[in-house]
């Protein structure tokens, strides 16, 4: 908004002030040929001229930091006013819960206390889910490395910028310290180096468990796909991890 706000006025002060100067040198010109006495200055604006003055690099300059605050203005609304739709309860399959990447905020019914260690398996044994045409898996986000635009756009805006786009993400949505709202946290999911199908995290915070494809949030719509997962969280110092058997949904 800012950049818009001052490439429009830079823009006009530069017409205002080139009209002006090509007013006034063009009167100034006429007076020297007829060998008159200067006009008043006020006079300069009642004469009309068709000069026009260009500066085509500045020009450019100008279009792109308007086009440029014109797109983060446009992105900015969208991330602030796009609603994120939720699942009030799991949605399951057995023992297994769905986790679909059309949904912002997928319920596990899975409530982790501070400081637990967590694992969260993916039952399937390859998980494929699709961000419009493009196919990703939850362990690692697009197969391939997105094009320069769609990057700029997810360190942008994405929910969580500083992880791969379409990789599986998740928050935890817990009481603010005034426990007077809900302050949700991201949680920081890593992958084990001894199973290709097991992600882990440490909870920093107390609460329901949200798990998400990591997309930009107005760009839900065009996703594809959803992953079974089970949850389980032990204390910490605790060996969490888990093996190829199924494994018990944490309750508490």
């Amino acid at each position: 908004e800012v950049i818009i706000g001052v490439a429009l006025l830079f823009y006009v002060a530069k017409r205002v002030f080139i009209q002006r100067l090509e007013q006034a040198s063009l009167v100034l010109r006429q007076a020297v040929l007829e060998n008159n006495t200067l006009p008043n200055p006020d006079s300069c604006t009642k004469i009309p001229t068709e000069s026009r003055y260009y500066h085509p690099v500045l020009d450019l300059l100008i279009y792109v930091c308007m086009g440029i605050g014109l797109f983060l203005l446009i992105g900015n609304l969208l991330y602030a006013v796009w609603p994120l739709s939720k699942t009030s309860q799991a949605v399951r399959d057995g023992e297994d819960i769905v986790i679909s990447s059309e949904i912002h905020l997928n319920a596990t019914g899975v409530a982790v206390r501070k400081g637990e260690e967590c694992a969260i398996r993916f039952t399937e044994d390859a998980p494929i889910w699709h961000d419009a045409t493009q196919e990703a898996t939850p362990m690692q986000g697009w197969e391939k490395s997105p094009p320069q635009y769609i990057d700029i756009m997810h360190r942008l805006w994405g929910r969580v910028p500083e992880q791969p786009l379409f990789r599986l993400a998740g928050i935890i949505d817990g009481p603010c310290p005034d426990k007077a709202k809900r302050c949700p946290a991201v949680i920081k999911l890593a992958s084990t180096v001894t199973d290709k199908k097991e992600m882990t995290f440490t909870a920093q915070t107390s609460g329901d468990l949200f798990l998400f494809a990591n997309d930009l949030p107005f760009m839900y719509w065009n996703n594809c796909g959803r992953v079974k997962v089970q949850v389980k969280c032990c204390p910490v110092q605790t060996n969490c991890h888990t093996d190829s058997t199924a494994m018990p949904v944490a309750q508490h």
